[in-house]
């Protein structure tokens, strides 16, 4: 996985961090706007846009939030960027920056956060 690759998503609000002898990255962070009642993401989580996960419609997903309207170009043209050879519509994995929680495992669609 290369750093190119990722983003840091943060909770808007909240300042964007590298962790511990992380390599900076070189795609801007993402703020992730989150649903009330809500924790803020920790400061390790990314967004990988070079890996697709799909997601079941019978697994049970809770919505944390969203990206933040000024940064889904931002995001969107890096998923563009890491996805250009796909043959998916944007509009079928993107969902306008939802960000899911699935069985325990934080998820963007079309990326991964971890």
């Amino acid at each position: 996985m290369a750093a190119n690759e990722h983003a840091i998503a943060y909770s808007f609000g909240q300042q964007p961090q590298l962790v511990h002898g992380e390599a900076p990255l070189r795609k801007s962070p993402i703020p992730i706007v989150m649903e009330e009642n809500n924790k803020a993401l920790v400061p390790a989580s990314r967004i990988f846009f070079a890996v697709h996960h799909p997601i079941q419609y019978n697994v049970k997903v809770k919505s944390l939030g969203y990206v933040h309207p000024d940064y889904l170009p931002t995001f969107l043209g890096y998923w563009n960027q890491e996805n250009s050879d796909s043959k998916q519509d944007i509009d079928v994995t993107a969902d306008q920056g939802r960000v899911d929680e699935v069985q325990g495992h934080e998820t963007q669609d079309p990326v991964d956060m971890y």
